[in-house]
């Protein structure tokens, strides 16, 4: 998702009733969490206070290694915004101590829903942002767009496992050294975090195309003594147009090639 597309989800899911157990505030802080350390929704579950150290410099997150998909301790560092944002959500839950921050299991032990999560919160913010259309014609634009759509017209998905792929795809784009981005991805080959989890929309190609040099400008002349000498006789002869004239048209004519 984009930035944009991406605060408008944290929003819709902060104001938002509870979806598949977890209230409003929980969705977005689990969102947030997902989409600045690329841990996975397993991963995310096993997460108690004792995975945080907020302390240090940097502050970190970690997990276990017998919840980690590679199966080794995983830590990450933590953006200093994300930390303070955590612990404002943090001081507003009561929660046992030692007991898993987010709770993704039924009480029956099955796996919650956290596609369900996304596509409500993302239907909510599509229609506000839809709504937010001046006219009618900018309202029916953004009702065909795939802004904030669970499903674009190429089928991919804006589930959950999609915050993971958020993560790497910002790394890409705040230039991240490739060996850095695939050890935060935690991903055992760096193809797999630059062709599969890094995503590049149009509007990012065009913006790296505008950072480009400009190309030089063209420094056009009538550089044929011959051509400049019949279009001079041309002129003292009353023929069509002065010397300067024609040059200002061969200028024309070559910058329209």
């Amino acid at each position: 998702m984009s930035a944009d597309e991406f605060t408008r989800l944290v929003r819709a899911a902060e104001t938002g009733n509870v979806v598949e157990g977890l209230s409003g505030a929980d969705r977005a802080m689990l969102y947030i969490l997902a989409a600045w350390t690329g841990y996975r929704r397993k991963e995310l579950s096993s997460l108690t206070d004792a995975s945080f150290d907020l302390d240090g410099t940097p502050p970190v997150v970690s997990i276990h290694a017998r919840n980690s998909k590679r199966r080794k301790r995983d830590c990450v560092p933590l953006h200093e915004e994300v930390a303070k944002r955590f612990v404002s959500w943090r001081s507003q839950k009561e929660i046992a101590k030692g007991a898993c921050l987010f709770t993704l299991s039924t009480p029956a032990g099955y796996p919650r829903k956290t596609a369900k999560m996304m596509k409500r919160d993302l239907a909510v913010a599509r229609a506000r942002w839809v709504d937010e259309g001046e006219t009618d014609q900018e309202k029916e634009r953004r009702s065909d767009s795939n802004f904030l759509t669970y499903q674009d017209a190429d089928g991919a998905f804006a589930d959950f496992h999609s915050n993971r792929h958020t993560f790497v795809t910002n790394l890409a784009l705040s230039a991240t050294n490739p060996k850095i981005a695939q050890s935060l991805a935690r991903h055992s080959d760096v193809n797999l975090t630059m062709n599969v989890y890094s995503h590049v929309q149009m509007e990012q190609k065009a913006a790296a195309v505008g950072r480009l040099a400009a190309p030089p400008s063209l420094e056009v002349r009538c550089e044929s003594d011959s051509l400049a000498l019949r279009l001079a006789q041309d002129s003292v002869s009353g023929g069509h147009g002065s010397l300067h004239e024609h040059c200002e048209a061969r200028q024309l004519s070559h910058l329209i090639r």
